[in-house]
């Protein structure tokens, strides 16, 4: 079974036999998927390390025209760049190979921030960190964060979003515990809400 996209283009093929493919290793009987003649997505036909990550034999991967991983899910725990990073979970990346998105396979501070076990950590393509989920209390660049929230940092590291664990006031803005508050590029608070869920 082929298919072909509008330039004419091979953009999918069901695998008659296991075959490597621009060195992912595909399953026989499985369909890939090709966007400009580059390896887009496939189903590993064997375990396999690509870009330092392991997966399992049936692990559905997502490639970058770049030939570089894009998502796909990990079947253990296991450390990736640094981060300790939680089984039967996705993680993705960038595009230039950084860490973009994962869940946590345990507490741990991920540059100076105390983030939850299980919790999602994000990345900007810099590396620097963009959303975590925050494992206790916590005084982030002045302002006290509350655990189990959410908080989003801007691409320089500075703080966009958080939880106030407590009352404060900020900047002479008075704040309440349990409020999401949002800030500029200067750290002024430019909104605060209490969230609904």
């Amino acid at each position: 079974w082929l298919s072909e996209s509008e330039n004419g283009k091979l953009s999918s093929a069901v695998l008659s036999e296991a075959q490597e493919i621009q060195g992912v290793k595909c399953a026989k009987r499985t369909r890939v998927w090709l966007e400009n003649g580059k390896l887009s997505e496939a189903v590993l036909s064997e375990d396999q390390v690509i870009q330092g990550i392991k997966f399992i034999k049936g692990t559905s991967i997502r490639l970058y025209e770049n030939g570089k991983l894009s998502s796909a899910v990990i079947s253990e725990d296991q450390v990736i760049q640094g981060i300790k990073c939680v089984k039967e979970t996705e993680i993705s990346l960038h595009e230039n190979g950084k860490l973009r998105k994962a869940a946590l396979s345990k507490d741990q501070v991920i540059q100076g921030i105390k983030c939850a076990n299980k919790g999602w950590v994000e990345f900007f393509n810099n590396g620097k960190l963009s959303d975590a989920e925050l494992s206790k209390d916590q005084v982030i660049l002045g302002v006290k964060c509350a655990k189990a929230t959410t908080v989003r940092f801007d691409k320089n590291g500075k703080l966009f979003s958080a939880v106030l664990a407590e009352d404060q006031m900020i900047r002479g803005i008075n704040c309440a515990k349990g409020e999401r508050v949002l800030f500029d590029t200067n750290g002024k608070v430019i909104q605060h809400y209490t969230e609904f869920y």
